[in-house]
């Protein structure tokens, strides 16, 4: 049986937990992917080939667990600082319905919506205590009630000493745009 195909019922939870350490593999944390690690070195380290993990994400692109890819500028280049914060719905219809009113709150770079209730929220803001009063506040609030807040943290990102060019600015904005 080759890795990359769906198992027999026999061979499913191999398959699951095979998957699963792709997956451990190629994220930093839940809400980062490594896109410097290779594929070579995720597949040395589990015992398989490489094809394996290229078809396994590939199959997870296909079936939509994986949706895609986001390129975030470290908020820190842009003198602010980054929060993520995890929100669990009442059900998933609210959680779409909330979605498009999140999107339009202050510092909202990137939306995660999780299978099921659940959703994180990244956001860009300035430092300082005022992050819970406003920017927790706003996004609670345009869910019209239908969330609670889970929990939230502040991103540990690394300090940014570059100061952006004209060109810079370009390229970010031509990445962000695609």
């Amino acid at each position: 049986m080759s890795h990359g195909l769906p198992p027999s019922l026999g061979n499913m939870s191999h398959w699951i937990d095979l998957t699963s350490a792709i997956v451990r593999e190629m994220a930093t944390s839940p809400s980062q992917w490594n896109v410097r690690r290779s594929f070579t070195n995720v597949a040395r380290k589990l015992g398989v080939d490489e094809e394996t993990v290229r078809n396994r994400l590939r199959m997870m692109r296909e079936m939509g667990l994986l949706q895609g890819w986001r390129l975030i500028v470290n908020a820190r280049l842009l003198g602010m600082e980054s929060s993520n914060l995890v929100m669990e719905f009442q059900d998933a219809e609210s959680k779409e319905a909330a979605a498009p009113r999140i999107r339009q709150a202050d510092g909202v770079v990137l939306i995660q919506n999780f299978y099921g209730k659940t959703m994180q929220v990244t956001v860009f803001h300035e430092g300082g205590d005022d992050f819970e009063k406003s920017v927790l506040n706003q996004i609670v609030a345009s869910t019209a009630n239908a969330a609670k807040l889970v929990t939230w943290w502040k991103v540990r990102l690394p300090h940014c000493e570059h100061k952006p060019k004209e060109i810079d600015w370009r390229i970010i904005g031509a990445m962000l745009m695609n």
